[in-house]
């Protein structure tokens, strides 16, 4: 027998292909198919993906992400497209250091490290990079990575490892994001990793000029349980510092978690999974930010958004197989494990 050996159907497939699917169930052909039904199909994709976040919790829209704690304050701003902070934790981190640092483009590489304020790696030229290659025989796990910037600007980082200093592998692609000077900006990777070697590199344009780099690993967590506009707004003194033990997240257009007590320097940062939502579409020849399990959701549901503005006398078939295609993808995007219900007991 002859197989393809490939898994790619879901990362290849492109919104035109659900378009020309899509409009093919409600029966317009190839060229009948015209750009003002492609501008609608997009528009349409776009409501219906915002949609789903209001159906239920979908698993594969789940990042971690993180941030510094700043002692004596409450509230953090969160990145606009958060919908929901399920889980929450304070975090002290080790930074892994005892390796040698390098500057691929100028400027003293081993400030980057030297913990030492006023010092910094300013490189020559754009799209450098700045690695650290640790003893033979010693790998260490990293999960976070943290960039302090020596100026005002905005980079876009990739992290990267290797086993030999020499190939190197991505595990962390960021957008362009704003890295206000002297705060440190931090990155939960991909999946965490024991490596030879580490390195952040800028892709877009920018010359690197960083105070320091943090390449780091949990130490200490201690779990912070979500409360309440009605809640938090009841407590007294909330300006009073103490190791934080709860949060309240705002979900306004730009959201906001505010930890209570406010934090004193118990803890470094919050590590935190996001739910997130899922990315616009604006061309159909992007691909759409969904797993493969739910690529038949989304061809019934836009199938049957098409009908009803082109084929109103189909959506009454259409609608049906769309729901059920989403309650399928939906029912398993789940997480397989043992359920354990934990009591509180207190004791007086």
């Amino acid at each position: 027998m002859a197989y393809s050996n490939s898994f790619n159907f879901g990362s290849n497939i492109l919104i035109s292909d659900f378009v020309i699917a899509a409009f093919e169930r409600i029966g317009i052909y190839g060229t009948d198919v015209l750009g003002i039904h492609n501008q609608s199909a997009i528009t349409s994709l776009n409501f219906l993906l915002s949609e789903w976040a209001d159906k239920g919790f979908n698993l594969f829209t789940v990042e971690k992400a993180m941030f510094q704690i700043n002692v004596g304050q409450p509230s953090y701003i969160l990145p606009t497209s958060t919908i929901e902070t399920p889980d929450v934790t304070a975090s002290n981190n080790q930074r892994l250091l005892g390796g040698t640092p390098f500057s691929s483009a100028g400027g003293i590489a081993s400030n980057a490290f030297s913990g030492t304020s006023g010092e910094a790696c300013t490189q020559t030229s754009s799209n450098g990079y700045i690695s650290y290659l640790y003893p033979t025989g010693t790998t260490p796990a990293v999960f976070y990575v943290g960039i302090q910037s020596n100026v005002t600007t905005s980079y876009t980082i990739v992290s990267e490892y290797s086993y030999d200093n020499v190939s190197w592998i991505n595990n962390l692609t960021t957008p362009l994001t704003y890295y206000p000077i002297g705060q440190i900006v931090w990155w939960v990777l991909d999946s965490p990793l024991n490596v030879q070697a580490i390195r952040i590199r800028e892709t877009g344009g920018a010359t690197l000029d960083v105070q320091q780099i943090y390449f780091s690993n949990p130490l200490l967590s201690r779990y912070l349980t979500p409360i309440s506009r009605q809640e938090y707004i009841t407590y007294p003194n909330k300006l009073d510092q103490a190791t934080p033990s709860s949060f309240y997240l705002d979900r306004q257009t730009t959201p906001t978690m505010t930890l209570w007590p406010t934090p004193d320097n118990s803890y470094q940062t919050i590590v935190y999974n996001r739910s997130t939502q899922i990315m616009d579409v604006t061309s159909i020849n992007q691909n759409v930010n969904i797993p493969q399990r739910f690529l038949k959701a989304v061809l019934m549901a836009l199938a049957a958004d098409m009908a009803l503005i082109y084929k109103p006398e189909k959506y009454i078939q259409l609608k049906p197989l769309a729901d059920e295609a989403y309650g399928l993808a939906a029912r398993e995007d789940t997480e397989n494990v043992v359920l354990r219900i934990k009591p509180t007991i207190c004791q007086t």
